[in-house]
């Protein structure tokens, strides 16, 4: 492929000297290799920056997690699949279901019960169920039919 040339209009091959000409390209010590965008793989900026401030020529996948962390992008991330959970009317279906059809429900004295008390016990009965729901329904979201997130 082939990077315009600030200098001229003539296009360049991208060889070491001339990368560095180029517009698109980052100049710093520990990406002075690389362009920002390598054909169709294009990182975000905060991973090039967190590439720029990194004193090592090793990013860590915890350099990466504190990076996405700390500009917002996890808790960006997280609120959006909570409205989108709240909003999933089969995962509410499902669980209003899970709940009618408990045996905490009908077993005899569950009426004399306080609603803590129920409340722990269909918790007890529904707490691996009801999670397993929720995370297959996650799992849908964030990934599309191939495994490939979305």
């Amino acid at each position: 492929f082939l990077f315009k040339n600030k200098y001229s209009s003539a296009p360049i091959s991208p060889s070491f000297p001339q990368i560095q000409q180029n517009p698109n390209f980052i100049d710093s010590p520990a990406t002075h290799h690389f362009p920002r965008s390598i054909g169709p793989i294009s990182l975000p900026l905060h991973v090039w920056r967190l590439t720029m401030e990194s004193s090592s020529s090793v990013i860590t996948p915890e350099d990466v997690m504190g990076t996405l962390m700390n500009d917002g992008t996890i808790d960006s991330m997280r609120l959006k699949i909570i409205t989108q959970l709240k909003a999933n009317e089969e995962l509410k279906n499902t669980t209003i279901k899970m709940v009618e059809q408990s045996r905490v429900l009908y077993t005899s004295g569950a009426e004399k019960q306080t609603k803590r008390e129920l409340f722990d016990a269909l918790r007890q009965e529904l707490e691996t169920s009801v999670p397993e729901k929720a995370s297959k329904s996650v799992w849908e979201l964030i990934l599309d039919s191939k495994g490939i997130g979305k």
